[in-house]
């Protein structure tokens, strides 16, 4: 396609008209997965875009968005030329699907399954006394990240929330709750990671402060690998801490602070950022609550045997990515997409053909895979040969 932004549009202080985007949307809610995305003013004349091959998961596709997204200091109109829109598929049918199986990782594993901005969040479901307002002493909270997508994915995102209120179960309250603190690690191209801390107040449904005004600076580290914090002291002083030890002061406006009184509710979580991101996984360690000396909240996810319901609620825009991997890890089982008129069969014995039957598993799509994961030993044992699990038809396996 090509596209032009008109001579006298309105730009902002860096002669930027908006940001442009080529959006896929695909499966039944119609996913948001950007195929391309970029800055755009009048100085480029007619620009020509081609996104050969398309990113992510575009399967089934419903519809094409073509989005130009003013944010903030642009106040006049702004007028877009699109023209020679071309979409080309190939005529080949598609390869039969290919059949993986991969070694969990223990921990708290955070699989954004569809469009670039879904979170997949844990949120505390008790919500008194976890703030940091009016305590005599600094007040910690730290993350600890033992698994990230290579440098290849950059963007991927890990985060702490801080609300203000009981949001509940949604699961993007960095946009839809008017009170937020935001801890932001974000992997870099050259494989370091940035940590940004972000807030935004009396903005619901909305989050253009946070990445405006609101984005306070960020502290680097060399790896998104490892424990992350951010303590809090005498209500409006903050220290973000990499897990290389560098640090970052900053300060909160008092007015700020004080809308974050108890009940204060915590979300871990992740987000993709990009539509070649989803169904890569973060792995979190370690949750912690340090109020001087005294531990407010520890959750270790390495030795956890199942999610702890009595701290925790998923909060996620898609429950199945949000997986426990406790002691009763088998492997995650996974195969590619498109995969229609195939389907999953277990045996405990493969030269019986009528033992062939359904397991009756929902295996949600992750991306551009269908990935389900196998928790006991038993179930180890009873598909020995994983390889033979998909099946077109009762005569036929592959």
């Amino acid at each position: 396609m090509d596209l032009k932004i008109a001579p006298g549009s309105a730009a902002d202080g860096s002669g930027n008209s908006g940001f442009f985007q080529m959006v896929i949307r695909n499966t039944g809610s119609y996913s948001f997965n950007s195929q391309f995305g970029a800055n755009v003013s009048t100085n480029s004349g007619w620009r020509h875009i081609r996104a050969s091959p398309l990113s992510g998961a575009v399967n089934d596709i419903r519809a094409i968005t073509l989005e130009l997204y003013g944010g903030a200091g642009i106040t006049g109109p702004v007028t877009l030329y699109v023209d020679n829109l071309k979409f080309t598929a190939s005529a080949a049918p598609p390869p039969p699907p290919t059949l993986s199986t991969e070694r969990p990782i223990r921990g708290l594993n955070l699989i954004p399954t569809s469009g670039q901005y879904q979170r997949q969040n844990l949120a505390t479901v008790g919500s008194s006394g976890l703030g940091w307002v009016g305590s005599a002493n600094p007040v910690s909270y730290s993350i600890s990240i033992a698994r990230y997508p290579d440098a290849s994915h950059s963007g991927f995102q890990t985060h702490l929330f801080l609300v203000a209120g009981m949001p509940g179960t949604q699961s993007a309250p960095d946009y839809s709750e008017p009170n937020v603190v935001f801890l932001d690690i974000q992997s870099q191209a050259n494989g370091t990671a940035l940590a940004f801390l972000r807030y935004k107040t009396n903005e619901p449904q909305g989050n253009t402060f946070l990445y405006s005004t609101g984005t306070l600076g960020n502290v680097t580290n060399s790896t998104p690998l490892g424990t992350w914090s951010m303590t809090f002291s005498q209500d409006t002083n903050i220290v973000v801490t990499a897990p290389g030890g560098a640090t970052n002061k900053f300060t909160l406006p008092s007015a700020a602070a004080a809308l974050f009184q108890d009940p204060l509710t915590v979300y871990v979580g992740d987000q993709p950022n990009a539509g070649a991101n989803v169904g890569q996984t973060a792995v979190l360690s370690r949750f912690q609550i340090i109020s001087g000396t005294r531990t407010v909240l520890d959750d270790n996810f390495l030795t956890d045997q199942t999610l702890d319901t009595v701290t925790w609620q998923v909060a996620a825009g898609d429950a199945n990515g949000v997986v426990l991997v406790g002691p009763d890890a088998a492997f995650w089982l996974s195969w590619t997409t498109p995969d229609s008129g195939f389907g999953l069969q277990t045996s405990t014995n493969l030269l019986i053909q009528s033992s062939w039957v359904d397991p009756g598993w929902t295996v949600p799509q992750m991306g551009s895979v269908k990935r389900v994961f196998v928790h006991s030993p038993a179930a180890v044992r009873t598909r020995t040969m994983p390889m033979s699990l998909i099946r077109t038809s009762p005569s036929s396996a592959c």
